[in-house]
């Protein structure tokens, strides 16, 4: 960030030159670490969403809107192959088969009930399917999840 050009003049013989070049230096290095900031504070908003994201997936404690216990939650196996669908969406049809809303499932992954929605019209048009109870079916089926109730 240069100084302006009326500013520099009014400065010529009352101040250093020297003295304008160290404060312009200094003005562009703040530039410079201003924006290396604002970088990196999206880079750690992006990384914690990805971490609650995850910690939404496992049944650790207590969260009313997605149904009591935790030992009642369905067990997301690690799968290598996940068939025809992505990671994302295997995630969603995995939370669709264990009963959650679309409300509840954004919730969990931190994304819009649209989001939801539209994974689920592109889930049902890659296994041409028509319903949650079917993609429940596939998904058992597939044995994307284990379920561990009471057991």
């Amino acid at each position: 960030m240069r100084l302006d050009q009326q500013a520099r003049i009014s400065c010529i013989g009352q101040v250093d030159p020297r003295l304008v070049a160290r404060v312009e230096a200094l003005c562009d290095r703040a530039a410079t670490l201003a924006s290396q900031a604002a970088a990196l504070s999206m880079e750690a908003a992006r990384l914690r969403a990805g971490a609650e994201s995850t910690l939404r997936l496992l049944p650790c404690g207590q969260d009313s809107d997605l149904g009591g216990d935790a030992e009642n939650w369905p067990r997301v196996l690690p799968v290598a192959e996940r068939g025809p669908l992505s990671s994302r969406q295997a995630e969603v049809a995995e939370l669709v088969a264990a009963g959650l809303t679309n409300k509840q499932i954004a919730k969990r992954l931190v994304v819009t009930e649209r989001t939801v929605e539209t994974h689920l019209e592109r889930i049902f048009a890659r296994l041409d399917i028509r319903s949650r109870a079917q993609l429940a079916r596939w998904v058992a089926e597939h044995e994307l999840v284990e379920r561990s109730f009471g057991a």
